[in-house]
């Protein structure tokens, strides 16, 4: 019986190592994968391209980036290294192999299924997914390891220490599975101006457009929201204007969007924005955690234009893209074609991989002849003008800081406002 009871215990004490190794040979190779990507797809345009940066600067944004994306990897792999009792050395297994295996499919997706020029961003917000996750092991194993100890021989402090710690991780756990069973939806109690989405409907070279937004503004705050129905020959399509308006307290944020402009003198806006529901203010924090819903706004020009100059006292940049009336169609009918999937599929808009800016430039993919390339100035919309200035998709004539000062229309859009030639007056 004695000697059944060990092979017992050698067989399961042979299973936990098993487990172990093949959640160390899992995790080096995951971060070996996201080394090779981050390499070529990511870091590459650090040194090489029209948004390259210095040698100095970028050998130490490489080193930071490297180590931000590796760091979960190597936390994990030392944990599978330490030797430990059977149940904590299949706890760290267990719970290592889980973060590696969701982090595979991530990247899986990202760059194999739904291949993206944007997609070796999702590097970086991935570290902090996968930090809750070893902090959740952290606390397990560090909770077991103290019930492993016999009762009497435990200090006191020890038995708070081991409380302390049970409610850390009930609180991580907890905040995971929140994480995990939240859902958008495009059914709430949302602003009167982001309360009606935009539907397209395409019948060959033309697109009829229900619900552009065209409010009366009396403030900020106080407005009446009107909204009608246009058509629009895509043959006609004439040009298009990427609007950047910087927030007032930081550089590196701002929003943005374009406008497109027809032969007779139409023009129709599309902003990607936070949906907010009634009372909620936008935060980048709540932006990150799953608590915004992300929407299309199409509109006429002077709402969106009026609102951010007049009634936030916004400055407003104005720059034509340069690209063929070919080249602007695809993109407007990306754009409108996104509105409609946020119709039937809502999204969580995220702070920084799913704003504004990331939405906009990957439209952009279909004017630009290069694909554009991951690069850091993607996560700050504010230097986003900056970035297609490099790629050449504006004027690039001039030098950038004399292009910036040329296309400010704040003060223009404010003194034309009422004028029935607002459109042409503004440009120039």
């Amino acid at each position: 019986m004695m000697v059944r009871i060990q092979n017992h215990a050698d067989s399961i004490d042979k299973t936990s190592m098993r487990i172990r190794t093949v959640a160390l040979w899992v995790t080096a190779a995951n971060a070996f994968a996201t080394f090779v990507v981050m390499v070529v797809a990511f870091v590459t345009t650090i040194f090489v391209g029209p948004t390259a940066a210095r040698i100095v600067p970028g050998l130490l944004l490489t080193l930071v980036l490297i180590a931000w994306t590796q760091s979960a990897y190597w936390l994990l792999m030392r944990l599978l290294r330490r030797e430990r009792s059977r149940i904590r050395s299949r706890i760290t297994s267990i719970g290592s192999l889980i973060i590696v295996g969701w982090s595979a499919i991530v990247l899986v997706d990202a760059f194999l299924i739904r291949p993206d020029p944007q997609s070796p961003l999702i590097l970086l917000f991935l570290p902090f997914l996968q930090w809750i996750g070893c902090i959740i092991v952290l606390l397990a194993d560090a909770v077991v390891a103290r019930f492993e100890l016999h009762q009497e021989a435990r200090p006191h402090v020890w038995n708070l220490k081991t409380r302390l710690k049970m409610i850390l991780l009930a609180v991580a756990v907890t905040f995971a599975g929140w994480w995990l069973i939240q859902r958008p939806s495009n059914e709430r109690e949302w602003e009167p101006d982001l309360a009606t989405l935009p539907l397209c409907k395409f019948d060959g070279n033309t697109v009829s457009i229900q619900n552009v937004r065209n409010t009366e503004y009396r403030s900020a705050e106080d407005y009446t929201t009107a909204y009608d129905d246009r058509t629009f020959d895509l043959r006609r399509i004439q040009s298009a204007d990427f609007i950047v308006v910087p927030f007032q307290s930081v550089n590196a944020a701002a929003h943005t969007f374009v406008i497109f402009g027809f032969e007779d003198g139409g023009r129709v806006a599309i902003s990607v924005e936070v949906r907010r529901e009634r009372g909620e203010s936008y935060s980048p924090f709540r932006g990150l955690l799953r608590q915004c819903e992300l929407m299309y706004v199409v509109a006429d020009e002077r709402d969106v234009i009026l609102l951010r100059t007049k009634y936030r006292n916004d400055r407003v940049y104005l720059y034509p893209i340069r690209a063929s009336r070919e080249k602007i169609r695809d993109m407007f009918v990306s754009m409108l074609r996104r509105a409609n999937q946020l119709r039937d599929q809502p999204e969580f808009y995220n702070s920084l991989t799913n704003n504004c800016s990331s939405n906009i430039l990957k439209h952009f993919n279909h004017v630009n002849e290069r694909k554009l390339p991951a690069n850091l100035k993607v996560l700050f919309p504010g230097y986003s003008d900056r970035l297609i200035y490099d790629l050449g998709l504006i004027d690039s004539q001039l030098p950038f800081d004399k292009l910036k000062h040329q296309s400010e229309i704040t003060e223009k859009a404010n003194r034309f406002a009422n004028d029935v030639e607002f459109s042409q007056l503004i440009r120039k």
